[in-house]
Parts: structure tokens; C-alpha cells; sequence
């Protein structure tokens, strides 16, 4: 019957922290990633972010698949002042990461929406 279906929903929210295929980014969510990829040009650094867009972290772009790795959870997006290469992306995507943003990207993501900053910014 119908009722069975509210637990099931409920559920399935707490799946979605995994991301399926890309989910549609929203215009507040591009346009706030695009100013973070602002913020970082020149720096070659990356910002870590939650599902709220709030900032985990700042690390240099050398150290961000290992920031990733180790943090492990809670991570949403990722904004890099740099190329997103296959490596990157690998990360992202086995860290369950919604959204990458980087100045230019050469690999295509799966579950990992690849944002490059010519459609943010």
C-alpha cells in the first residue's frame, strides 16, 4: 500500500549524502562556487566545502587529494584553482564529492560534476 513508502523516503534521503549520478547544481550554489574559485585565482589553492557551501578547509592545491583522503566525510564540493585532472577526480568521486570547480578540467566525472570556472564565473 501507500503507507510503506514514508520510511523508504526517509531512507533515501540519508542516501543521498552519496552522490548518484551528478545531481542539477543549482544558480545560488554556481554562483557561490564561482566566487570561491574568485577568491582563490592566483593562489593555486582549493577550498573544501560542506553541503551548506560552508568552508572545511583552505589547503594548497599540492595537498588537496590528500586533504580529501583524509578527511574522508562531510565533504560536498571542492573548489581548486588549478586543473582537475583524472587523479583529482578519482578522489572526489571515491570520496562520494557532489561538485568540483577548477579553473579548466581534463577528465569528466561520473558521480563528480566537473564545474570549470568558464561556467562559473
Amino acid at each position: 500500500g501507500r503507507d510503506d513508502r514514508g520510511p523508504r523516503d526517509e531512507r533515501r534521503d540519508v542516501a543521498a549524502e552519496a552522490p548518484k549520478p551528478p545531481k542539477q547544481i543549482t544558480d545560488d550554489e554556481k554562483q557561490q562556487l564561482g566566487k570561491l574559485l574568485e577568491d582563490l585565482l592566483g593562489s593555486h589553492g582549493a577550498y573544501v566545502l560542506d553541503s551548506n557551501l560552508k568552508i572545511l578547509g583552505k589547503v594548497p592545491g599540492s595537498e588537496l587529494s590528500g586533504t580529501i583522503r583524509a578527511l574522508k566525510t562531510g565533504m560536498y564540493a571542492v573548489v581548486f584553482d588549478g586543473q582537475v585532472d583524472a587523479d583529482l577526480l578519482a578522489t572526489c568521486e571515491a570520496n562520494n564529492i557532489a561538485y568540483v570547480a577548477g579553473m579548466s578540467a581534463v577528465a569528466k566525472g561520473n558521480r563528480t560534476k566537473v564545474l570549470t570556472a568558464e561556467e562559473l564565473l
